[in-house]
């Protein structure tokens, strides 16, 4: 329930200041916002979905592991960008991965 609570804060926090900031720099896509309410209303559940995730998460385990067996999410992003969008991968990139790969497989054998 405390997870809940904290949940329902920080997504009206975010709500409100990130509203404010689109009145005041970026009229135009608070209007697109509201227009396609819709589509944004699924957006916006699609995150506090995922975000009751990571809150439930963190109360049944420890902040520590939670976070960083998150990180296999920039995986699938890498993964994402790659074979859906036909992005350019640069070494950079897979190096990143693989240190990211390497960082969770430690963890979950020393957790």
């Amino acid at each position: 329930m405390q997870a809940a609570i904290a949940l329902a804060c920080v997504t009206a926090f975010q709500t409100v200041v990130m509203g404010s900031w689109l009145a005041w720099r970026r009229m135009d896509q608070l209007r697109a916002t509201l227009t396609h309410w819709r589509l944004s209303t699924l957006v916006g559940l699609a995150g506090v979905s995922g975000s009751a995730g990571w809150f439930t998460a963190m109360t049944l385990q420890q902040v520590a592991y939670v976070r960083a067996l998150g990180q296999v999410e920039l995986l699938f992003t890498f993964a994402v960008s790659l074979l859906v969008f036909r992005e350019k991968i640069t070494g950079r990139d897979v190096l990143g991965c693989s240190m990211i790969l390497a960082s969770v497989v430690v963890i979950s054998i020393l957790g």
